[in-house]
């Protein structure tokens, strides 16, 4: 689990390219099973920034759902806008609103209106947890 965290912070100084903080988040599906990964270039506590995503489920049966499909999806896009409104964050392709992370750890796709799961910042022992669980 320690590669997965060395991981993380080596793809988040290559991917900021600048001394602006990095965030990982980890993603989870409503029944806490690891689906992958959101990294954040500048801090979820910053306005705004530019997003990608590391889908990789633990488990094999996670690739039927409908939800880890629409992450795959949203994945081959590349890099995403992101911006706060209030406390939430909406990831944004191009004008369109693609996805809501919410402040109480739920994850929706706007335009469906689907939760896909939830989302857990990162720390030193919730990515290995995650990785467990799944």
């Amino acid at each position: 689990m320690k590669q997965i965290e060395q991981f993380l912070e080596k793809l988040g100084q290559i991917f900021s390219g600048d001394s602006r903080k990095s965030e990982a988040t980890v993603i989870q599906t409503i029944d806490d099973q690891h689906v992958g990964f959101t990294l954040f270039r500048t801090d979820t506590k910053s306005q705004s920034g530019y997003c990608v995503f590391l889908i990789v489920p633990n488990n094999s049966s996670l690739f039927e759902l409908a939800e880890v499909q629409i992450l795959f999806e949203i994945r081959e896009y590349g890099e995403y806008f992101w911006e706060k409104l209030g406390e939430d964050i909406i990831v944004k392709q191009a004008e369109e609103e693609i996805l809501k992370y919410c402040v109480d750890g739920k994850i929706y796709h706007i335009p469906s209106g689907i939760q896909l799961g939830k989302w857990i910042p990162v720390s030193s022992g919730n990515v290995a947890e995650s990785v467990r669980n799944g």
